[in-house]
């Protein structure tokens, strides 16, 4: 159960995130006042962090009952995803594939099914390399 109600930012928020997966675009069409994509960043950093966005966005994700199925049907939608650019060359705009959109989307969906582990970064993890570095001062 969900103890607080959402404001209507931040319903305009979790809507726009779940169309587009983007924190920043979300966060630039909820929040009116908020024109550099930098600041944009950073509130839908600080939003998708509250527990009453994330819970919204479970429930979202238990009425919608995404079984792995689906998800593998969704995970070939978004790897179709293309765009159109204008070339000056021919004068014409020619479609090619939207990487940025195809990743969002993948990372949306992994972020709906849980996939992505806590990892506790208290911890470095080093794989068997080791680098060192030395530094000499001269004048």
């Amino acid at each position: 159960m969900i103890n607080r109600r959402l404001t209507v930012a931040q319903r305009v928020f979790i809507q726009k995130y779940i169309e587009t997966g983007s924190l920043t675009e979300a966060a630039l069409v909820a929040y009116k006042g908020v024109k550099n994509r930098h600041t944009a960043a950073v509130i839908g950093s600080q939003n998708i962090r509250k527990p009453v966005v994330t819970q919204h966005l479970q429930n979202f994700d238990e009425r919608f009952e995404m079984s792995d199925y689906k998800l593998i049907e969704k995970l070939k939608q978004a790897l179709e995803a293309y765009k159109y650019i204008y070339n000056p060359i021919t004068n014409e705009q020619m479609k090619v594939p939207d990487y940025f959109i195809q990743l969002k989307a993948l990372e949306f969906i992994f972020k709906l099914k849980n996939y992505f582990a806590s990892v506790d970064k208290t911890e470095p993890v080093t794989h068997g390399i080791e680098v060192k570095f030395h530094y000499n001062k001269t004048k």
